[in-house]
């Protein structure tokens, strides 16, 4: 209490008790500003923590079905635990401790098993299922453990800090099995954009760059911009001479709804792209960003395998949480990708992962957590057969016009 009462970065006392305190402090944002937080402590006996965890950690609506299952089941549930209810009692809540024995207080996992449920990870309690679901079963959303491979990556070559060894060994240090050099195509000069013949040349020394690495496979990859009409910034030839391709929008961010989802579907359709990158483009605090229909991208991402990506940066969170649920119902892959420019940009690995379990991603669903073979067999999915794969793109778009003239 007297630690956190006396932190450096406090500017306001707002409340000082012997078991709860609240404070104001203030942090330099990482963009240059200063921002201000409210930020509270409460001291909770070791034996009643877990009830004060749940119940402070939220969220609302989910502890409201909580408490609406405990009484129901003859139990009331409040910050100091899980309480049997006294002979008249009705069920009224109360946030005062009970001075009988609770049913379970310690942990979340005993309070749920009380309740006939599975322990609910945290990122998933929001009231959109996860109570039904925790009947059926316990939860296996991705962890960091099952990530292999980083796939949205630049160097030197274009924004990045690291050279192509710097960016692989760096990965290798952190146990990745494959990375993904993708820096920026020619429509991104001010962030340094290869033309296509650089391209050429930088493929090379990918590839060379094996040699110098052992322990990790490096792949030649590049993120191409997709253009306003959903067109690639190479050729057909170019891009086939890549790894992987992650085609993310840059430009045209406030394109009506319908034109921005078209743009994305042609970019899908393409037989060379594996990743749609950073699908709306926003930034956090910025920009919006682009509003397409997501269950109708992710629709396309699923019938040609294409896998959509959470971009990891802090700045974009994108896709965003809701989306990654939209786009696993609808059968599409997904891609946790941090968008390495430095070296400090894998740690933001755990803001992608928060996203992706929030949204209820598995491992079993995420390109990143393929085994190294599987992960090449999906990238060679349809680069075999280009020629046969623009036609199948066609036929689809003309599918999709007659029905809408329908």
């Amino acid at each position: 209490r007297d630690a956190f009462l006396a932190l450096p970065q406090r500017v306001e006392t707002l409340a000082q008790g012997l078991k709860k305190c609240s404070i104001r402090v203030q942090e330099a944002d990482p963009r240059g500003g200063i921002f201000t937080v409210q930020v509270d402590l409460r001291i909770i006996e070791p034996e009643r923590f877990g009830a004060a965890l749940l119940y402070f950690t939220g969220s609302k609506d989910h502890n409201i079905r909580l408490r609406e299952r405990a009484l129901a089941r003859g139990y009331s549930l409040n910050e100091y635990g899980l309480f049997p209810l006294r002979k008249g009692e009705r069920g009224e809540q109360s946030d005062r401790p009970r001075r009988s024995k609770p049913v379970a207080a310690a942990t979340e996992e005993e309070i749920y098993k009380a309740l006939g449920l599975r322990w609910i990870p945290p990122e998933l309690r929001e009231d959109t299922g996860e109570i039904d679901a925790a009947e059926q079963g316990p939860f296996t959303l991705i962890e960091r453990a099952d990530i292999r491979a980083e796939l949205h990556a630049h160097t030197t070559a274009s924004d990045g800090a690291l050279s192509i060894v710097e960016l692989a060994r760096a990965a290798k240090a952190r146990g990745l099995r494959v990375i993904a050099v993708t820096d920026h195509s020619r429509s991104q000069p001010v962030a340094g954009g290869l033309d296509a013949e650089t391209l050429r040349q930088h493929v090379e020394d990918v590839r060379q760059a094996r040699s110098l690495v052992k322990g990790v496979r490096i792949l030649a990859g590049s993120e191409v911009d997709i253009l306003a009409d959903g067109s690639l910034d190479y050729d057909d030839r170019t891009l086939s001479l890549l790894d992987i391709v992650v085609a993310s929008p840059h430009s045209a961010l406030s394109q009506p709804a319908a034109k921005a989802t078209a743009r994305l579907i042609r970019a899908i359709e393409h037989p060379c792209v594996d990743i749609l990158g950073h699908p709306t483009g926003r930034l956090i605090g910025r920009r919006e960003g682009l509003s397409p229909d997501v269950a109708a991208v992710a629709q396309a991402a699923r019938e040609h395998g294409v896998a959509l990506e959470v971009n990891a940066h802090w700045m974009r969170l994108d896709l965003r949480d809701a989306h990654v649920r939209l786009a696993l119902e609808h059968g599409a892959l997904i891609a946790v990708d941090c968008d390495v420019h430095r070296e400090a940009d894998f740690e933001n690995l755990r803001f992608g992962l928060l996203t992706a379990r929030r949204g209820w991603l598995d491992a079993g669903r995420c390109v990143n957590c393929f085994s190294e073979r599987k992960l090449l067999a999906w990238l060679h999915r349809r680069r075999p057969s280009t020629a046969a794969s623009r036609a199948a793109a066609g036929d689809a778009r003309r599918r999709r016009g007659a029905a809408a003239k329908r």
